[in-house]
Order: structure tokens, then C-alpha cells, then sequence
């Protein structure tokens, strides 16, 4: 509430109020800073008009000029003064934006005008300078990171390195009053088996700017970071979305694995949005290599092994069942 305590009289017992004329300086978010006038909303925008407030009926219109907004409420038919004091003490003012341009905003009650005209030298309009002072404080708002439905499919190899997985390249990454982030986490949690999972993130100045990572094995966490927070929030979309799941056992453990990501802007941090990747062990082909060289038989010799450099193998098993 802007106003408490403010009495108005048109002095004449004949005459009602009728035009009241205010300002409100500073003014640069838009239509994002609001008035609630006797029931409606008036947006300090040029060119506002409310043709009917909500309880008194009042037409409010709006004009802009050099960053002060003045605002007209008018009623041809007037109203009481007990009526106009109800509406003036009833003034508020608010901010709609996620990112609201900090300062002071000095709200100024500047005519009143009754409905006895200027007849018979007449005086009609009063001026006022009524003020009151809003501050508007910008609070940071944190980051937002979404991580995209479904899960991400990892398959071991099969006798050859196995092939990194994107965890999600659909995430998105935004923050309404920044527009640079500092760091962000993707910790493997859930199903998380210490030094054979990996998480991989290529760096790319052209791609992610100057974001780095480092990933520490034996937690399953890997932290990024951009020095002085110059990354924007698209390279960090980028930059999130490329990073890949492997994991280096020949025989990893099948469990699902939750992955969690958080983004930071310096201050504060987006809250954990997961992702799941799905673990496919694959059971390794056995390798038989028969060795180099060529075997000999001479007529009258006794049995000659065929392939005497021979060897079996198998990676994850120590017997085989059949040849």
C-alpha cells in the first residue's frame, strides 16, 4: 500500500470528485510494473486504458515520457469524498518481472479536480504533492536445468572398447536474469560403480567457450566451470548435453544409473534434475587364434599337431562349454 491516512473534500457539500491525476517516476520494466487501482489493474505502459475500474467505475488512462508514467483516473459523475479516500489509501504497486530494474520509484499524487467546474471564476482542480517511495530490490533468481524424458541406452563391447552414450542431449539450461553461468555437477548416483564408470566431456571454445571439466572417479562426480562466469547459457546447454557415459569393466554391473545435474550461476543453484542410463552388459565372444607358423607331416611320422601355437581366450570367462 502506498498511501495510508489520506483525506480528501471538495469542499462545496454539492460537489463530488471527479479527476485524479498521479505519477510514478523511474519507470522502465514495462508492463511489468503494475498499479492496483480501486480494484484493477493499470499497466504503467503508454497507451493503458482501463475504461471501467473495478469498484468505482473510474476510466484510467496512461501516458510515458521520459520514464514517467502519468496516470488519469477520471468519473464524470464524481464521487464522495469518503469514496476517493477509499481508493487513494487503497493504491499499491508491484513488479512482474523476473528481473526488475533496481531502484527507487516515487509514486506522486499530482491534481484533484471536483465537478463544480470554473464557472463564475470558479477553481476546479487542486494541485497535490502527495508522494510515496517504493524501492524495488532485484532478487537473483537461480538457474533452471530439465532433463528430457526416457533413459539413455548403454551397451558394454564386445571384445573392443566400448562406445561413450550421450546421457541427455535434450536438457535445457536457462536463467531469466543471467545471462552467464559459473559452474555446474553431474553426479552419477544410484547404481554407481567406483572407478569403472566414466563420465567424458570434450572441451570446445568454439562450441562451449571456455568451459572446463574435471571428473573424479571414485565418486562419480564431474564438475565443470567457466572462469569469471563468461560461458552463456546456450554454451552450457551445449556443453551438458554433450557429455557422455562409458564405463570401462568388460563386464559392467546391469544396474540403471541415475545421473543428477546441477547448474550454478554464482550464487544460486538450479535445483538436481535427473537422468537415467540403462546399463547392458554384453557376455564377450570367445577369440581362438590359431598362431603363426605351418604344420609339418612326413609319411611315417607319428601324429603332427595340427595348429600346435594355438590359443583360446574369453574375457569374462574362465571355461568355455563346447568346441
Amino acid at each position: 500500500t502506498l498511501f495510508s491516512g489520506a483525506t480528501a473534500s471538495a469542499i462545496e457539500s454539492a460537489d463530488a470528485l471527479r479527476t485524479l491525476t498521479l505519477t510514478v517516476n523511474n519507470v522502465s520494466d514495462g508492463a511489468s510494473e503494475v498499479l492496483n487501482i480501486d480494484g484493477s489493474q493499470v499497466l504503467l505502459t503508454h497507451g493503458t486504458v482501463v475504461a471501467s475500474t473495478a469498484t468505482n467505475g473510474f476510466s484510467a488512462t496512461v501516458s510515458v515520457s521520459g520514464g514517467v508514467a502519468t496516470v488519469t483516473l477520471d468519473k464524470s459523475a464524481g464521487v464522495s469524498a469518503t469514496t476517493l479516500q477509499t481508493l487513494v489509501n487503497g493504491i499499491t504497486y508491484r513488479n512482474l518481472s523476473d528481473n526488475p530494474t533496481a531502484g527507487s520509484r516515487n509514486v506522486t499524487l499530482t491534481s484533484l479536480r471536483d465537478t463544480g467546474g470554473v464557472a463564475n471564476g470558479g477553481v476546479d482542480t487542486t494541485a497535490l504533492a502527495l508522494a510515496s517511495t517504493v524501492t524495488v530490490v532485484a532478487v537473483n533468481d537461480a538457474p533452471v536445468l530439465t532433463t528430457s524424458g526416457g533413459s539413455a541406452a548403454f551397451v558394454a563391447g564386445d571384445n573392443a572398447p566400448s562406445t561413450p552414450v550421450a546421457i541427455d542431449s535434450a536438457l535445457t539450461v536457462s536463467d531469466v536474469d543471467n545471462l552467464t553461468l559459473n559452474s555446474a555437477t553431474v553426479t552419477i548416483g544410484s547404481g554407481f560403480s567406483a572407478g569403472q564408470d566414466q563420465l567424458n566431456f570434450v572441451a570446445n571454445p568454439g562450441a562451449y567457450g571456455n568451459i572446463t571439466a574435471s571428473y573424479n572417479a571414485s565418486t562419480g562426480v564431474m564438475t565443470l566451470s567457466s572462469v569469471g562466469s563468461t560461458a552463456t547459457t546456450a554454451q552450457w546447454q551445449a556443453a551438458l548435453r554433450s557429455i557422455t557415459y562409458s564405463n570401462s569393466a568388460v563386464t559392467p554391473n546391469s544396474a540403471t544409473r541415475t545421473i543428477a545435474f546441477v547448474v550454478s550461476d554464482g550464487t544460486d543453484s538450479s535445483t538436481s534434475s535427473t537422468k537415467t542410463v540403462t546399463v547392458t552388459p554384453v557376455d564377450q565372444t570367445p577369440i581362438v587364434s590359431a598362431g603363426a607358423g605351418m604344420a609339418t607331416f612326413t609319411e611315417g611320422d607319428s601324429p603332427t599337431a595340427v595348429a600346435p601355437a594355438l590359443t583360446v581366450s574369453d574375457l569374462d570367462n574362465s571355461t568355455l562349454a563346447s568346441a
